[in-house]
Protein backbone atom coordinates (compact mmCIF):
# COMPACT_ATOMS: atom_id res chain seq x y z
CA UNK A 1 0.00 0.00 0.00
CA UNK A 2 1.61 3.42 -0.86
CA UNK A 3 1.57 6.15 1.85
CA UNK A 4 -0.98 8.08 0.63
CA UNK A 5 -3.45 5.46 0.70
CA UNK A 6 -2.15 4.73 4.37
CA UNK A 7 -1.87 8.56 5.48
CA UNK A 8 -5.90 8.64 3.60
CA UNK A 9 -7.06 5.57 5.49
CA UNK A 10 -5.80 6.87 9.14
CA UNK A 11 -6.62 10.07 8.29
CA UNK A 12 -10.48 8.65 7.61
CA UNK A 13 -10.26 6.75 11.08
CA UNK A 14 -9.21 9.96 12.67
CA UNK A 15 -12.06 11.88 11.76
CA UNK A 16 -14.55 9.03 12.10
CA UNK A 17 -13.11 8.65 15.44
CA UNK A 18 -13.86 12.87 16.32
CA UNK A 19 -17.62 12.42 14.81
CA UNK A 20 -18.11 9.62 17.23
CA UNK A 21 -16.21 11.29 19.97
CA UNK A 22 -18.87 14.30 19.33
CA UNK A 23 -22.16 12.09 19.12
CA UNK A 24 -21.26 10.33 22.27
CA UNK A 25 -21.02 14.01 24.15
CA UNK A 26 -24.07 15.40 22.08
CA UNK A 27 -26.03 12.10 23.33
CA UNK A 28 -24.85 13.04 27.17
CA UNK A 29 -25.51 16.18 27.02
CA UNK A 30 -29.50 15.26 25.98
CA UNK A 31 -29.60 12.93 28.02
CA UNK A 32 -28.33 15.29 30.83
CA UNK A 33 -31.03 17.77 29.69
CA UNK A 34 -33.77 14.99 29.56
CA UNK A 35 -32.20 14.11 33.47
CA UNK A 36 -33.48 17.72 34.36
CA UNK A 37 -36.61 17.71 32.91
CA UNK A 38 -37.47 14.16 35.01
CA UNK A 39 -35.81 15.30 38.45
CA UNK A 40 -37.91 13.79 40.17
CA UNK A 41 -39.69 11.65 38.21
CA UNK A 42 -36.53 9.52 36.96
CA UNK A 43 -35.29 6.74 38.74
CA UNK A 44 -31.39 6.18 38.99
CA UNK A 45 -30.79 6.87 35.54
CA UNK A 46 -31.57 10.33 36.02
CA UNK A 47 -29.14 10.88 38.27
CA UNK A 48 -26.25 8.71 36.40
CA UNK A 49 -26.78 11.62 33.05
CA UNK A 50 -26.58 14.22 35.79
CA UNK A 51 -23.83 12.92 38.18
CA UNK A 52 -21.75 12.79 34.75
CA UNK A 53 -22.51 16.00 33.67
CA UNK A 54 -22.32 17.89 36.88
CA UNK A 55 -19.60 15.81 38.31
CA UNK A 56 -21.40 14.98 41.29
CA UNK A 57 -19.63 13.74 44.22
CA UNK A 58 -21.26 10.42 45.67
CA UNK A 59 -22.32 12.30 48.36
CA UNK A 60 -24.55 14.48 46.17
CA UNK A 61 -25.78 11.74 43.93
CA UNK A 62 -26.57 9.87 47.41
CA UNK A 63 -28.53 13.14 48.33
CA UNK A 64 -30.51 13.93 45.17
CA UNK A 65 -31.32 10.02 44.77
CA UNK A 66 -32.46 10.29 48.35
CA UNK A 67 -34.40 13.53 47.68
CA UNK A 68 -36.29 11.80 44.56
CA UNK A 69 -37.32 8.54 46.30
CA UNK A 70 -38.78 10.91 48.82
CA UNK A 71 -40.80 13.07 46.67
CA UNK A 72 -42.11 10.43 44.02
CA UNK A 73 -44.82 9.52 46.45
CA UNK A 74 -46.08 12.52 46.60
CA UNK A 75 -46.11 13.27 42.98
CA UNK A 76 -47.37 9.53 41.73
CA UNK A 77 -50.97 10.34 42.43
CA UNK A 78 -50.48 13.39 40.40
CA UNK A 79 -48.97 11.83 37.77
CA UNK A 80 -51.66 9.28 37.04
CA UNK A 81 -54.19 11.93 37.43
CA UNK A 82 -52.88 14.10 34.65
CA UNK A 83 -51.83 10.63 32.74
CA UNK A 84 -55.84 10.20 32.99
CA UNK A 85 -56.61 13.17 32.10
CA UNK A 86 -54.58 13.07 29.08
CA UNK A 87 -56.29 9.88 28.10
CA UNK A 88 -59.92 11.69 28.34
CA UNK A 89 -58.29 14.16 25.96
CA UNK A 90 -57.13 11.82 23.50
CA UNK A 91 -60.66 10.19 23.86
CA UNK A 92 -62.79 13.76 23.19
CA UNK A 93 -60.55 14.31 20.09
CA UNK A 94 -60.54 10.71 18.60
CA UNK A 95 -64.03 11.63 16.78
CA UNK A 96 -63.44 13.86 13.45
CA UNK A 97 -64.67 16.74 15.75
CA UNK A 98 -63.03 17.47 19.23
CA UNK A 99 -66.57 17.79 21.71
CA UNK A 100 -64.38 21.43 22.95
CA UNK A 101 -66.91 21.85 26.10
CA UNK A 102 -65.84 18.21 27.24
CA UNK A 103 -61.95 18.92 26.33
CA UNK A 104 -62.60 22.27 28.85
CA UNK A 105 -64.09 20.06 31.26
CA UNK A 106 -61.45 17.25 31.64
CA UNK A 107 -58.61 20.77 31.62
CA UNK A 108 -60.61 22.42 34.31
CA UNK A 109 -60.88 19.39 36.35
CA UNK A 110 -57.40 19.36 36.23
CA UNK A 111 -55.76 21.98 36.18
CA UNK A 112 -54.78 22.13 39.92
CA UNK A 113 -53.23 18.78 39.73
CA UNK A 114 -50.99 20.00 37.28
CA UNK A 115 -50.20 23.79 39.11
CA UNK A 116 -49.02 21.48 42.36
CA UNK A 117 -47.12 18.99 40.02
CA UNK A 118 -45.24 21.90 38.53
CA UNK A 119 -44.80 23.42 42.41
CA UNK A 120 -43.25 20.31 43.53
CA UNK A 121 -41.10 19.75 40.23
CA UNK A 122 -39.84 23.26 40.69
CA UNK A 123 -39.29 22.99 44.53
CA UNK A 124 -37.38 19.64 43.75
CA UNK A 125 -35.48 21.29 41.19
CA UNK A 126 -34.26 24.16 43.86
CA UNK A 127 -33.37 21.52 46.28
CA UNK A 128 -31.26 19.86 43.86
CA UNK A 129 -29.54 23.58 43.57
CA UNK A 130 -28.62 23.85 47.16
CA UNK A 131 -26.89 20.84 46.86
CA UNK A 132 -24.69 21.53 44.02
CA UNK A 133 -21.43 23.50 43.96
CA UNK A 134 -21.45 27.20 42.62
CA UNK A 135 -19.50 25.44 39.31
CA UNK A 136 -22.31 22.53 39.36
CA UNK A 137 -25.25 25.14 39.53
CA UNK A 138 -23.55 27.28 36.76
CA UNK A 139 -23.89 24.28 34.46
CA UNK A 140 -27.56 22.95 35.79
CA UNK A 141 -28.39 26.13 34.56
CA UNK A 142 -26.87 25.75 31.57
CA UNK A 143 -28.65 22.66 30.86
CA UNK A 144 -31.93 23.87 31.76
CA UNK A 145 -31.63 26.63 29.49
CA UNK A 146 -30.56 24.62 26.61
CA UNK A 147 -33.48 22.22 27.50
CA UNK A 148 -36.04 24.93 27.09
CA UNK A 149 -34.55 26.51 24.00
CA UNK A 150 -34.60 22.80 22.88
CA UNK A 151 -38.38 22.88 23.52
CA UNK A 152 -38.78 26.15 22.14
CA UNK A 153 -37.16 25.19 18.74
CA UNK A 154 -39.60 22.09 18.85
CA UNK A 155 -42.60 24.00 19.44
CA UNK A 156 -42.08 26.55 16.77
CA UNK A 157 -41.10 23.84 14.33
CA UNK A 158 -44.35 21.93 15.18
CA UNK A 159 -46.35 25.09 14.76
CA UNK A 160 -44.87 25.30 11.75
CA UNK A 161 -45.93 21.89 10.68
CA UNK A 162 -49.81 22.80 11.45
CA UNK A 163 -49.85 25.37 9.70
CA UNK A 164 -49.75 28.26 12.67
CA UNK A 165 -47.05 31.23 12.50
CA UNK A 166 -44.62 30.69 14.61
CA UNK A 167 -44.94 32.27 18.76
CA UNK A 168 -41.85 34.63 19.53
CA UNK A 169 -39.89 34.24 22.60
CA UNK A 170 -41.59 36.41 25.50
CA UNK A 171 -44.75 36.96 23.69
CA UNK A 172 -48.37 35.37 25.03
CA UNK A 173 -50.00 32.13 23.33
CA UNK A 174 -52.11 34.85 21.42
CA UNK A 175 -49.82 36.81 20.18
CA UNK A 176 -48.27 35.72 16.62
Amino acid sequence: MSRKRIALIAALAIAGFVVLAAGVRIAGVMAAENAISMAPFGGPHATRYLARYLSLTDAQQQSIQQLMQSERPKMQPLLQQLKSAHQQLEAAGEANQLDQAKALAIIDANKDALAQLLVEHARVQSQIMGMLTPEQQTKFKELRSRRGMRMHDWMQHHQMENGNAPATPGASPNEK
